[in-house]
């Protein structure tokens, strides 16, 4: 298995645990799974959908080491979609903040993912850029994850 599934791996247990741990703050994740399927499952009663999309890596440089053999710094690139689905839009505004704090949390946890990356850094939430913005009772957002790591290669 390449580090950089290791990683995304290590990523989706880290917050499926702390999920557990969140007292119904947030949903255990999803990967890679199509919006659809959230809304799906919003149909189905769930109150809350949570999805990390893998996104393509970025090459960040390389280092070149003593004996001739180069190091190359990637950033994986996740992408967490929040959607929360509630009636009452007091009730929906408290859940969207509790799930945001909760996987705020979890990922200030442990950037290293237990030492399979070298950082783990996200960006702000923009509740602007998703598809279900302004739909009535609905909030969403999509922020990015980064995680640093270095290798050889991607493939390693």
């Amino acid at each position: 298995m390449t580090r950089a599934e290791q990683i995304r791996r290590a990523l989706k247990a880290a917050v499926t645990a702390g999920a557990a741990a969140s007292a119904g703050a947030l949903p255990a994740p999803h990967r890679n799974k199509a919006l659809e399927d959230g809304l799906v499952a919003i149909e189905s009663g769930a109150r809350a959908w949570l999805n990390l999309v893998d996104a393509r890596p970025e090459l960040l440089g390389e280092e070149v080491g003593e004996n001739g053999e180069g190091v190359k710094e990637f950033d994986l690139v996740v992408r967490a979609e929040w959607i929360v689905h509630h009636p009452d839009e007091d009730a929906r505004e408290t859940a969207y903040d509790a799930g945001l704090e909760a996987l705020g949390a979890i990922l200030r946890a442990d950037r290293t993912l237990g030492g399979l990356c070298d950082d783990l850094q996200f960006d702000e939430p923009d509740p602007a850029d998703t598809v279900l913005a302004g739909v009535p009772q609905f909030k969403s957002c999509e922020f990015t994850i980064r995680l640093l790591f270095a290798a050889p290669d991607f493939l390693s």
